[in-house]
């Protein structure tokens, strides 16, 4: 049950970090979003905190009794019952998954900052949509970077042990 319990978690938070790095990383690097540059060195903040420190301030933040978010919740009249409930093994995949999204989005992002943007600027010229051009021709070049960033956020969520211990 433990290793099953593991694997699901391993990949659930795999799947978060990738998805939400890969998009970070677009963001950041292929828009002109405002203030994406602090946005892309706050996102590196969880490499110099401990898994332990992290679990331990979602458990402040999303306690199903006390924490900030559900005591917010209630007292606006959100919902009877905790809002959140970080004690189940979807809080531990989110809490896992977004530890680790600056892996994802440190992979990814180097990958698209060594991309050609004049292959996306032509297809634009041609008539292509944004969805299009993001489908046909971003992530077929980032493929490696994701699947190398899946890869890695995998094993790094079956050895993380400090989440699970605060929040299982």
């Amino acid at each position: 049950e433990a290793a099953l319990n593991s694997l699901i978690t391993a990949v659930g938070a795999m799947l978060l970090s990738t998805i939400v790095g890969g998009v970070m990383a677009w963001i950041v690097v292929r828009t002109d979003t405002p203030l994406r540059r602090t946005i892309e060195v706050l996102s590196f903040v969880p490499f110099f905190l401990s898994p332990l420190i992290g679990a331990i301030a979602w458990d402040y933040l999303a306690s199903p009794k006390i924490g900030m978010f559900n005591r917010f919740a209630q007292s606006a009249h959100l919902g009877s019952g905790p809002l959140i409930n970080l004690y189940s093994l979807g809080g531990i995949i989110f809490v896992v998954g977004l530890y680790l999204v600056p892996f994802a989005m440190m992979f990814v992002g180097v990958s698209l900052r060594q991309m050609d943007p004049n292959l996306e600027q032509a297809a634009r010229a041609c008539g292509a949509g944004r969805m299009r051009i993001i489908v046909k021709i971003t992530m077929p070049l980032a493929a490696p970077a994701l699947i190398s960033s899946a890869i890695l956020t995998f094993v790094l969520s079956v050895e993380n042990l400090a989440v699970p211990l605060i929040l299982g």
